[in-house]
């Protein structure tokens, strides 16, 4: 007689064939797990993705599902994922990320312990390819996909969110919430995400709880070219812009919400970088939070004449 699966684990994908490789490995090798299935998404890749899947596939008793999605989108594939999944819980990994051996062990773990929790995120530690600079603070790590949140499970507070690439929530979660949005998340080359946070936030106004387990570990690759401040300046103006489109989403009015990022927070991080002139990691922070406040400044302009148009 199967086993009933108790997780499904959704990895999206994009022409990274040689990162998958590792990503599909490390999920190959759990130990002890609860049963699981593997679900990739590829998103229109051209590369060697769809090979390395069968190779994957051959190498495994595990149940694997390969799902070709043309249609681009990160948040999109994300939902042909939840909805191709047949297990309890549905836990969704980068393909440029490794699980540690007992990541989807501790996944089920983490729900057993906290029944009360709908959802789940965990560590996510920095597979740096270059030395992280000093410049970069903690503060900002989440621009590269890197977090950590203390070393005790705990719920989340109302204004934290799972990151993306570690991430687990109860199927039924999905029916009852929704899927991810569609109008966020990456499309090929933009930065727009915030998908994974909005989720989250809607399920707080519904007044659901998400856990933080410190034992639901993965290592994410950030190559050299996420380390320079062009690429977290400019990740952090998408971040601005983001947030502008989750809080229209939520019903909070982004043009009044600007004129205070303008007014304001941007003057007053102005005046913080002033003080700490010298200071390499203090000082960048606060060109990145100007630039977050203009990103949403502008993406609250654009929403707010495309409501005008219509």
């Amino acid at each position: 007689m199967t086993e009933s699966i108790v997780v499904s684990v959704v990895v999206c994908t994009f022409n990274r064939a040689a990162f998958l490789r590792k990503c599909l490995a490390s999920l190959l090798h759990q130990e002890n797990p609860p049963p699981f299935e593997i679900i990739v998404v590829d998103n229109n890749s051209t590369d060697e993705t769809v090979n390395i899947v069968e190779a994957a596939r051959r190498e495994t008793t595990i149940p694997f599902q390969y799902i070709f999605l043309q249609e681009m989108g990160l948040s999109r594939a994300r939902n042909a994922g939840i909805h191709a999944a047949q297990g309890a819980v549905v836990a969704f990994i980068d393909d440029d990320a490794i699980a540690d051996a007992q990541w989807v062990q501790e996944i089920e773990k983490g729900f057993q312990l906290f029944p009360q929790v709908v959802g789940a995120g965990g560590e996510v530690a920095g597979d740096y390819e270059i030395p992280k600079p000093d410049w970069l603070p903690a503060d900002l790590l989440f621009a590269v996909s890197v977090s950590a949140m203390g070393n005790e499970s705990r719920l989340m507070e109302a204004h934290e969110a799972a990151l993306g690439c570690n991430m687990a929530f109860r199927r039924e979660t999905f029916c009852k919430r929704g899927d991810f949005l569609t109008d966020l998340g990456r499309t090929g080359l933009s930065l727009l995400a915030g998908e994974e946070v909005e989720f989250c936030f809607r399920l707080y106004k519904q007044g659901d709880s998400i856990l933080y387990n410190p034992q639901m570990r993965i290592k994410h690759w950030v190559p050299k070219e996420r380390l320079t401040k062009i690429y977290i300046r400019q990740r952090m103006f998408w971040n601005g812009r983001s947030i502008a489109r989750t809080d229209q989403e939520r019903g909070n009015s982004i043009l009044v919400r600007a004129a205070a990022r303008f007014f304001g927070a941007i003057p007053f991080a102005a005046f913080r970088r002033l003080l700490v002139v010298g200071q390499p990691a203090p000082s960048f922070f606060y060109d990145c939070m100007i630039a977050k406040h203009w990103g949403y400044i502008r993406e609250a302009l654009a929403l707010s004449r495309l409501d005008l148009r219509q």
